[in-house]
């Protein structure tokens, strides 16, 4: 991703890579700078070793076929994000809103995790599943600096998974809306 100085920037960013990823350009701290960005990849975003620089309050991210997702944002985001086939793997450096999250087929890393560095993480729709004879799928979800919270949009469990860890400098859920789960071990 480049533009000017490295620079993708609009109110708006859509990226749709039909038949590969979505990196970063190499060599360079290129970051998607966007009020809302969709992106969608058939063969991932971001990698492991340099997860794609983002500054957007909201991104919905989609992998068509096989691939993960790996993003680290530069302050708070509201996210939603699907991997059919690989992980989820979302740094936010401030409040993470999480929505809709579905990894279906989990074959690549065995942990998928979300993480706000400072502030809060609010699970709004979180379901992480697997189908048929594919690997155990761990989930982590990390508020270094906050707390973890149910979102008034969630229904149901917040979390699916064979294992999960929650954790929390300041508290997991509320009285009156706890985080339920989902073990499948």
């Amino acid at each position: 991703i480049v533009g000017s100085h490295g620079l993708l920037s609009s109110s708006f960013v859509s990226l749709n890579s039909v038949n590969g990823q979505i990196v970063n350009d190499p060599g360079t701290a290129a970051v998607l700078r966007a009020s809302v960005g969709v992106l969608n990849a058939s063969a991932g975003i971001g990698s492991r070793v340099d997860p794609l620089r983002t500054d957007a309050d909201q991104m919905e991210l989609r992998i068509r076929q096989t691939g993960s997702i790996y993003i680290d944002e530069t302050d708070e985001l509201q996210v939603t994000a699907t991997a059919p086939d690989g992980s989820i793997s979302i740094t936010s450096g401030a409040a993470l809103t999480v929505g809709r999250t579905e990894v279906f087929n989990h074959r690549e890393e065995n942990v998928s995790e979300l993480v706000a560095q400072s502030g809060d993480v609010t699970i709004d729709g979180l379901v992480y599943k697997t189908v048929g004879n594919s690997e155990q799928l761990d989930v982590r979800i990390v508020a270094e600096n906050g707390a973890i919270f149910a979102g008034p949009a969630l229904h149901g469990s917040a979390v699916r998974a064979f294992n999960v860890e929650l954790t929390s400098a300041d508290g997991i859920g509320a009285a009156h809306r706890p985080i339920q789960t989902a073990v499948e071990d």
